[in-house]
């Protein structure tokens, strides 16, 4: 019974651990959670992606939304969009369609003054989903984070 218990004891901790940095490689004596953070805004900020965030009856856009699987970004992590803190959410809240237009960040690598980012868009998703995957490779000039490649590729969802 001893060895079971130890087992689970090891798995959990294993699995707490690789929760707590899934998907997202850093070097860690180089890259500060500024920089991560300016390089989710820059992805937020996408140009392509704008007109897909939903709004509210006056026209307002609602609080940007950003699913915490795979990629799991760090609580303390500063970034807003439409002047709103954004809203990092859990898998039931999709599933429970609380959500018209989310992110899901499938890989967001940030290593000395380059970042690599693939995210898909998804929005009507309480109606007709659709959805966007957005690749961007980020070049660090100075304080500021610059578009080396960009691009976007509307996904086919079927149900």
């Amino acid at each position: 019974m001893k060895k079971i218990y130890l087992i689970l004891f090891l798995f959990c901790g294993v699995a707490i651990s690789n929760a707590q940095n899934a998907n997202i490689k850093t070097a860690e004596s180089n890259v500060s959670i500024s920089d991560e953070a300016q390089v989710l805004q820059k992805c937020l900020d996408f140009p392509g992606i704008q007109q897909y965030f939903p709004k509210d009856a006056d026209g307002s856009f609602l609080q940007a939304n950003i699913l915490q699987v795979p990629t799991a970004f760090n609580p303390s992590i500063e970034v807003t969009k439409f002047d709103q803190p954004i809203n990092f959410m859990g898998r039931s809240f999709v599933s429970n369609h609380e959500a018209d237009a989310f992110l899901i960040f499938k890989e967001f690598t940030v290593v000395e003054a380059k970042a690599s980012v693939v995210f898909d868009l998804f929005y009507n998703y309480k109606t007709t989903p659709a959805a966007y995957t957005v690749t961007v490779e980020l070049i660090k000039s100075g304080a500021d984070w610059n578009y080396a490649s960009k691009s976007m590729t509307e996904l086919t969802i079927t149900n």
